[in-house]
């Protein structure tokens, strides 16, 4: 009886640590894409792979803050792809990934806004994130000005 109850205990913590962490859409990037366009938000994708060390340090460092897991939920969609899958090779030939972690912002239709492929710390990917264009904005008005600043 008491395992049990340690059970439900355990199985209540990891959700309770799951739950402060960004929520990553489970799909693929054409479903999002969907999503994106009827949620009138942007799109965030984690280019990462399994061997890379930056990457892991980022979903620990990163992706389990509170605050940037709650300024990616009310602003983006936000998708987490392998790029050694086939989706992920897809991505990366579209958009040309050539370094790990590559964190990459388009529009709802696809469209790459910006980019950053290193890893930083939470502040610093808030930042980054801030600096794309809102839904509802002009893209092409602002698109110049945001890749001068990558």
């Amino acid at each position: 009886m008491k395992s049990f109850f340690l059970i439900i205990a355990i199985a209540f913590c990891s959700i309770s640590i799951n739950a402060q962490g960004v929520e990553f859409y489970m799909g693929d990037f054409e479903s999002a894409k969907l999503e994106a366009a009827k949620e009138k938000k942007l799109i965030f994708i984690d280019c990462y792979t399994f061997w890379c060390a930056p990457c892991k340090a980022m979903d620990k460092e990163v992706f389990q803050d509170p605050k940037v897991a709650k300024y990616l939920k009310k602003n983006y969609i936000s998708l987490k792809i392998n790029m050694e899958t086939d989706d992920g090779m897809e991505i990366m030939q579209k958009y040309v990934i050539t370094k790990y972690p590559t964190l990459l912002f388009t529009t709802a239709t696809g469209e790459e806004i910006r980019r950053g492929a290193k890893r930083m710390s939470a502040d610093e990917f808030i930042t980054l994130a801030k600096g794309v264009v809102k839904p509802g904005k002009s893209v092409p008005e602002k698109k110049s000005k945001l890749k001068k600043m990558n």
